[in-house]
């Protein structure tokens, strides 16, 4: 193999390691979803994701890592089926907010503005065409132009592989989030923007927080950092003890805070780190006041009641499903079968529209058709005729087809219920966590 590819391979490896890690599934719905689905990734899925692609679209490449040693307790990769599926499936109650395996890193550094002297240099050599350019204009229009001016915004001068290479040899990371937030004002004056990094944005826009979240892929690297980088007694949890004094109680008593065995640094800026609290429970945060306080049956006051999943019922309409067979795995797609079977049923191309499911994943040969708004007994039979007898073909493919009945039929709707019910209990649990975070989920 040449340079190039050892370099693939190596990332390849690494964005296999991150795309079927614990850390990456607690906030990636749609890869949960595709596991649950069909168990694993083919590797046409993982040539499609834009960070796999811009490496190498070389596919015996991607399955060459997919087998390397380094991820061999993670996934497992079927040759045959070039579908790569993790040993262990992913559990969302047993995995966990990964709290326990997270610090908070604060004062990352953010871009500056140019030097002051430069901008005056800059400033005093613009005087002179931006008095040219003003003469004959009238107040109104200066006044745009004024407004109109860049408008100097801070970014974050690092990225997360830089955050994520400082926090490496204490062990693996699974995760950096750089985190932002939303600016509610439209003020820049010190007590509205202060060091925030909110100066230059305007009401709604995302401004750096300059802090991280980064996950550990297990606890002895958590623990190895904890010991190294936080003071063993200082309450690494709560940042706003410190701001406010409390951390200086050993000062206050003639002797030194407590401070970390290592402070690392990035780009000159020295590094806070305190370990991730567990998000806060709804029914555990305190209310505003009497008018917002719920009361229990027995007069005292109390939290909202924990809303419970209510799982969905499929409408078992009989007779709406046809069973499709000898698919082409390499060219077949939804769009395929939707094309070559929508005549003849007589509904439209047009997904939402037509009334017409067509379950099918890439890569399998074998799929089904679902008419949502009841039996057509007739063109279902002239359907299932052309193909069997290939005048119809799915993908230039002949394939096979029947109507599904009795237990067969009663067997797809099991299927298909269930896995409705595990995708709606996924969006059900993550607007929970939203909600036991106070109404705001994290951002990326």
């Amino acid at each position: 193999m040449t340079s190039a590819d050892d370099s693939a391979l190596s990332s390849f490896v690494e964005r296999l390691g991150f795309f079927f890690s614990d850390s990456n599934l607690r906030r990636d719905k749609w890869m949960r979803a595709k596991l649950d689905e069909s168990g694993g990734l083919t590797l046409d899925d993982l040539l499609s994701f834009n960070t796999i692609k811009t490496i190498s679209t070389d596919k015996a490449l991607l399955a060459k890592a997919a087998e390397d040693a380094d991820l061999k307790d993670l996934i497992s990769y079927d040759a045959e089926k070039e579908v790569i599926s993790r040993r262990v499936k992913f559990d969302r109650e047993t995995a966990g907010d990964g709290h326990e395996l997270s610090i908070v890193v604060q004062n990352l550094p953010l871009t500056t503005p140019p030097p002051e002297e430069e901008k005056a240099a800059d400033d005093g050599k613009a005087e002179g065409e931006k008095k040219a350019a003003d003469d004959g204009k009238s107040e109104e229009e200066k006044k745009d132009a004024e407004d109109c001016k860049p408008v100097f915004k801070p970014r974050y001068a690092v990225n997360r592989d830089e955050v994520k290479a400082l926090f490496e040899p204490y062990g693996k990371v699974g995760i950096v989030q750089l985190r932002w937030a939303k600016k509610h004002h439209d003020r820049d004056d010190d007590k509205h923007a202060g060091q925030d990094g909110s100066r230059g944005y305007s009401r709604g826009e995302s401004y750096p927080l300059g802090m991280a979240f980064v996950e550990f892929q297990n606890a002895d690297g958590m623990n190895a950092a904890c010991a190294d980088l936080i003071a063993d007694k200082a309450d690494v949890g709560d940042e706003k003890k410190k701001e406010s004094g409390e951390g200086d109680e050993a000062k206050a008593a003639g002797g030194e805070a407590p401070r970390p065995k290592t402070t690392l640094e990035l780009k000159g800026n020295a590094l806070r780190i305190s370990r991730k609290k567990p998000p806060k429970f709804r029914d555990d945060r305190k209310r505003d006041g009497p008018a917002k306080r719920k009361r229990n049956d027995d007069g005292g006051g109390g939290g909202p009641p924990e809303k419970q999943f209510e799982p969905m019922k499929v409408d078992r309409k009989p007779g709406c499903i046809i069973s499709l067979a000898g698919l082409s795995a390499e060219k077949c797609d939804r769009e395929s079968i939707r094309e070559a079977v929508s005549a003849t049923l007589g509904v439209s191309t047009d997904v939402k529209s037509s009334g017409l499911y067509v379950d099918y994943s890439r890569s399998d040969t074998e799929g089904y058709l679902r008419l949502v708004n009841g039996s057509k007994a007739e063109e279902m039979k002239e359907l299932v005729s052309k193909i069997n007898d290939g005048s119809i073909k799915v993908a230039d493919e002949k394939a096979e087809a029947k109507v599904l009945e009795g237990e067969e039929e009663s067997a797809y709707y099991d299927k298909l219920e269930e896995f409705l019910n595990k995708r709606k209990r996924a969006q059900f649990e993550e607007r929970n966590e939203k909600r036991q975070k106070g109404g705001r989920g994290y951002r990326r």
